[in-house]
């Protein structure tokens, strides 16, 4: 009984220490509007909100491990009309990109970070979003540029 109690404790410390460690390798750091983790990689994110009608949006950009390419994904809540896909406008350069997945939390569409559209992100305030929330109804949101280009530069 007692032995077993030790080992339990034992085991308990181990698994805190690691998780100690772990948490020491994990760095954060805020760049004006952009929130960035690094562990092993580094991804950004910035939250965002509807103010019409309070919906919740995540931007993330991360690089894709095998082929280094940066992307930025904003992920949407349930509920947007996806057969006219996602636009990003910032400065001259406007794209419209297809919802790729929709799990429970959310859909994303995803955008390869071209030159293109990194020259314009480092010279712009904000990147609009329009969705659809309904066939006929158009939304837009604005994701803050502030602080983006230290944050893909560690990114990079």
């Amino acid at each position: 009984m007692c032995r077993e109690v030790i080992l339990k404790l034992c085991l308990t410390v181990l698994t805190i220490a690691m998780g100690i460690t772990a948490a020491a390798a994990q760095t954060h750091s805020q760049k004006q509007d952009w929130t960035v983790v690094c562990d092993d990689e580094c991804v950004a994110t910035q939250q965002l909100e509807n103010p019409k009608n309070k919906l919740k949006f995540t931007a993330v950009i991360s690089a894709i491990k095998n082929n280094n390419q940066v992307v930025l994904r904003v992920i949407f809540p349930l509920g947007v009309y996806l057969p006219p896909g996602i636009a990003f406008k910032i400065g001259e350069y406007e794209q419209t990109h297809p919802m790729t997945v929709c799990m429970k939390n959310g859909c994303s569409v995803m955008a390869p970070l071209t030159d293109e559209l990194e020259k314009h992100m480092r010279a712009q305030d904000t990147l609009l979003i329009r969705y659809f929330s309904t066939q006929d109804q158009e939304n837009e949101i604005s994701l803050s540029m502030k602080g983006i280009a230290n944050t893909l530069d560690m990114l990079k």
